[in-house]
């Protein structure tokens, strides 16, 4: 297979005038899965003969499922641009190509023409090939991106089937010589008659009959979907492994005589604990085998121990903790209805954080979405919590951690009660194929800024807090808005705001552009660094500036999106602030020069300082490598040899000390 290439070109933007320019990929409807399909991409507005424009060069990028596709080949190319001159791959979630006209020469192509086709093996499901057009170019004759080309994707969808197909033997579900009436579509009732089906892919149908002694399972990270009604007479199961579950939506309604298989997996090497609810009902606690089982109580804020033997309730989570990994298995009829859990505690007067905070679960072998379905939430907050291995993560139906509101399933997760007779439905038309693993796009939202913290030697794990500018919310805790912050392991790094009223927040949305004092929470001394993102969803000219109090330095957040500091560990209140207005110029401009040139070090002074107290030379796991004491500047140090990488350089002058990140060769 060929590797995706890119043009190596500078190039400018202009504007050219000419035909319209399109690229369109070509759609496969009602198609057998299981099939190969051929899909052409097709461009108009490039013959300069009938005034469109002549092209140099082409690339383009197509982003497509590997649940529903698998890239095979390109072939068909166009005698104008044949294949040797072209460079192309798919890699399982992107097809990527580029073309150099061999002498750099500006080469026509009539409209309508199919430059080539783009096969795939169909594994079955709807799905659609989108092209990313940030990376798509084309270039004229001057070399130059041709601006304004419109891109038309591709769809491609399964047949709709016959009315009724029989399954014998033993297969993937997309082998069509085991069905008696072809593969299965969305409005063909299907029975497993005989034998062993292996759902490998999407699938989806009228509705499932599984026969006395016959056996369907669907593997991780595929599915099935029934339209209508689900019966099982033999063996269903879901599997699950290290590389996520397999998942089951069924809008009909679900019975038989059969047995039921839920599997999950747990990495407990991966995360000591993970918080689970049952998805089919009657479970006991001893699915969970030796692991150890505790439910959450809102009164004490407390875990308590259940017994070998426990009844698990529907639609409540609880916490699993273990040492080895372990795949447990639920048996019984899947919960496949709306499930309402009622009288939420609300008695906790410890703290107002974790006063009505209830955990509950998503109760389906599906994920479900938090701002989608007919939830019913009465004197609930609107965020929700969940655990993610060794931190909180939230969601306030806008933005936050967990993304896009999806709960993974049989996923436990939070909700905050906000007074007496609270209670919650949660729907079954919430359901949705998406998965977040149990190891888990604030981009369309206006003024959402990301503050991300990190140890400098360990990017694996990091906290994130959320700021959201939204004229309807208040300063103080909001319960339609905030989110609280909630802590998780002491050894690693945590970030969250302030309201007005005090409270600690993970998501705080504010009424205007006020400044935000930042918290961090650190264990161990050493390197850290906040990194600052969705900068582009601020209007242009507002001023976004961030202050360490502890240093006396402030950054512009537009033109450093970032900020690296050294931590002695603890608390460190009050030393962070966000804010929404220009400082003064003193307070951020750049107060030292420092530069290295053969290991030696160079300091000079952009505001007249002629002396300093001294400087401290850190790597990037927070250890004192270099001090000297006071020196006079501009001036110079000769560092030791072995010095080698990314340092953090601070200057002490006056009552006051300047950081700035130098590298050693």
């Amino acid at each position: 297979m060929k590797k995706i290439f890119f043009l190596l070109f500078v190039v400018m933007i202009s504007i050219s005038s000419g035909a319209q320019i399109t690229v369109t990929i070509g759609n496969a409807l009602l198609t057998e899965p299981g099939t190969e399909i051929h899909l052409p991409v097709t461009v108009t507005g490039l013959d300069g003969n009938a005034g469109g424009t002549q092209v140099t060069a082409i690339e383009l990028h197509i982003l497509y499922s590997n649940s529903n596709l698998a890239y095979d080949t390109t072939l068909n190319f166009c005698e104008i641009a044949s294949s040797p001159q072209w460079i192309f791959s798919g890699n399982g979630v992107e097809y990527a190509t580029n073309w150099v006209e061999p002498n750099l020469n500006a080469i026509s192509f009539p409209d309508n023409t199919v430059l080539f086709d783009v096969v795939f093996n169909y594994l079955g499901g709807s799905t659609e090939l989108d092209f990313d057009e940030s990376r798509c170019l084309f270039l004229n004759s001057n070399y130059e991106i041709i601006p304004n080309v419109q891109y038309f994707n591709g769809q491609v969808t399964p047949s709709q089937g016959s009315v009724a197909s029989r399954w014998n033997g033993t297969g993937q579900w997309t082998n069509s010589a085991n069905w008696s009436n072809g593969i299965p579509g969305e409005n063909t009732d299907a029975v497993i008659e005989t034998g062993e089906v292996n759902i490998a892919s999407n699938a989806s149908c009228k509705s499932v009959t599984i026969n006395n002694g016959s056996i369907a399972n669907i593997y991780p990270n595929n599915s099935l979907t029934v339209n209508n009604n689900f019966t099982n007479n033999g063996h269903f199961r879901i599997k699950s492994d290290e590389t996520g579950s397999g998942y089951f939506i069924c809008l009909g309604s679900t019975d038989g005589t059969g047995t039921n298989n839920i599997e999950q997996y747990f990495d407990f090497s991966n995360s000591p604990q993970y918080w689970v609810a049952s998805p089919v009902s009657n479970a006991t606690t001893s699915v969970f085998g030796n692991n150890i089982l505790e439910r959450y109580l809102e009164n004490s804020a407390s875990w308590n121990a259940l017994a070998s033997n426990d009844n698990l309730e529907d639609a409540i989570s609880y916490r699993v903790s273990g040492s080895n990994d372990t795949t447990c298995l639920f048996v019984g009829n899947i919960h496949n209805e709306d499930i309402t859990i009622n009288s939420l505690s609300f008695e906790n007067n410890q703290d107002n954080s974790l006063k009505g905070l209830n955990m509950i679960g998503n109760p389906y072998p599906c994920s479900i979405n938090w701002n989608t379905g007919s939830w019913i939430k009465n004197n609930i907050d609107q965020s929700i919590y969940t655990w993610d291995g060794y931190k909180y993560i939230s969601w306030n139906g806008i933005t936050g951690s967990l993304t896009n509101g999806i709960v993974p399933s049989i996923k436990g997760f939070m909700v905050r009660a906000n007074a007496n007779s609270s209670s919650i439905t949660i729907p079954k038309d919430a359901r949705v194929l998406t998965e977040q693993k149990f190891n888990n796009n604030d981009n369309e939202v206006p003024n959402v800024m990301v503050m991300k913290l990190e140890n400098t030697t360990d990017n694996t794990h990091y906290d994130e807090a959320y700021i959201n500018v939204n004229s309807s919310s208040s300063v103080n805790f909001d319960t339609q808005y905030d989110a609280f912050k909630y802590f998780g392991m002491d050894d690693y790094p945590q970030i969250y705001t302030k309201s007005d009223d005090g409270s600690n927040l993970s998501i705080n949305t504010i009424p205007g552009f006020q400044s935000v004092p930042v918290e961090v929470k650190i264990s161990n001394a050493g390197s850290y660094k906040i990194t600052f993102s969705n900068i582009e969803t601020f209007d242009a000219n507002q001023p976004l500036f961030f202050k360490d109090t502890k240093t006396n330095t402030a950054i512009n957040i537009r033109n450093t999106n970032n900020y690296l500091f050294i931590s002695d560990g603890g608390q460190e209140s009050g030393r962070f602030v966000l804010y929404f207005q220009t400082l003064g110029i003193d307070e951020y401009n750049k107060i030292f020069s420092a530069w290295i040139a053969d290991h030696e070090l160079y300091i000079s002074s952009e505001n007249n300082f002629n002396d300093i107290n001294s400087i401290e030379l850190y790597n990037i796991s927070g250890q004192l490598v270099f001090s000297s004491g006071k020196m006079q500047i501009p001036g110079n140090i000769q560092l030791n040899n072995a010095l080698n990488g990314i340092y953090l350089l601070r200057i002490l002058y006056k009552d006051n000390v300047y950081l700035q990140k130098v590298i050693i060769r």
